[in-house]
């Protein structure tokens, strides 16, 4: 707008996914038990830089949410980044440290087992939630739950290809 360029000059091109690597397949009984997860225990997950823009304290606090619920499960966050040691501390404070998993750096050519294995993948940025990991999960046939920022329902349509939680919720 600035240089004057009409908006019919401009696509917004979203980043691609490889359907070579990112597509439906079995969950790895491999994966869950290296990781120590047991038969039947509901995996959350998240794919992304563990930085304070990721608000990943949303996922140890929801994770907190289902287990008071009854729920059997444990949350995954692959990854590292500065905010690794305050989650620790923030799983510590809500009780979930030993359901919440920090296997550090995942190659990026590894990420599909890990949503293939997945339960459920989460995102919950602020801004928006159409992103590559959401665009990979949902490639491999994981469903996502995501919050209703920017875009996100033009990527995640609410009860069809994952849940669309209400920004404030």
């Amino acid at each position: 707008q600035r240089l004057r360029v009409p908006r019919d000059r401009f696509v917004h091109l979203r980043n691609g996914v490889d359907f070579g690597r990112f597509h439906p397949g079995a969950p790895s009984a491999e994966l869950r038990h290296k990781l120590g997860i047991p038969d039947g225990r509901f995996l959350l997950m998240t794919g992304t830089r563990l930085a304070p823009e990721k608000k990943l304290e949303r996922a140890i606090l929801g994770l907190r949410g289902l287990i008071e619920l009854g729920v059997d499960a444990v949350l995954a966050l692959p990854g590292d980044g500065p905010e690794r040691s305050r989650l620790e501390s923030e799983a510590r404070a809500a009780g979930v440290v030993d359901r919440v998993l920090f296997p550090g750096p995942v190659r990026q050519e590894d990420m599909a087992e890990w949503y293939r294995t997945a339960d459920i993948f989460l995102s919950l940025l602020d801004r928006t939630n159409a992103a590559n990991p959401v665009f990979e999960a949902m490639a491999c046939g994981c469903p996502v739950v995501a919050l209703d920022a920017g875009t996100t329902r033009a990527v995640v349509r609410d009860g069809e290809t994952g849940v669309v939680l209400p920004y404030r919720d």
